[in-house]
């Protein structure tokens, strides 16, 4: 997607926001059926770095390094997004997001395969 004019920018952080909420709704998932809890407090960029960790006997890491520093910046993109009541989308910060947006998506889609195949592993490993 290329944005041309306000209107095409609005979309575009609109569809980054929807994403990345995708995204953090998934990591909400596995926090919750693997650690029962989040901590309240800034638990956006929280969540991220949970996602990073690789608990023994409880669950392997979803994201490396790499991935979780491509998705925090659409979280902060986000962040500036849902806050702007009135002013204007800055169209350069929009399109330095735009280029991370492909490569941060492809990252947590690999990310998530990778998960769910040591998921796999352990249960297979339980059941064997």
């Amino acid at each position: 997607m290329t944005a041309t004019d306000s209107l095409d920018w609005a979309a575009l952080g609109y569809t980054i926001h929807a994403a990345f909420t995708c995204i953090e709704n998934h990591c909400l998932r596995v926090a919750k059926t693997f650690e029962n809890g989040l901590d309240d407090t800034s638990w956006h960029r929280g969540l991220l770095d949970r996602m990073t960790l690789d608990i023994p006997e409880i669950r392997p890491a979803l994201l490396d390094a790499g991935a979780r520093r491509l998705l925090d910046e659409l979280r902060a993109f986000r962040h500036v997004f849902r806050t702007l009541y009135s002013d204007r989308l800055d169209a350069e910060r929009l399109r330095l997001t735009q280029g991370r947006f492909g490569p941060a998506l492809e990252a947590f889609r690999q990310a998530h395969a990778l998960f769910a195949a040591k998921v796999a592993a352990i249960r297979d490993g339980l059941e064997g």
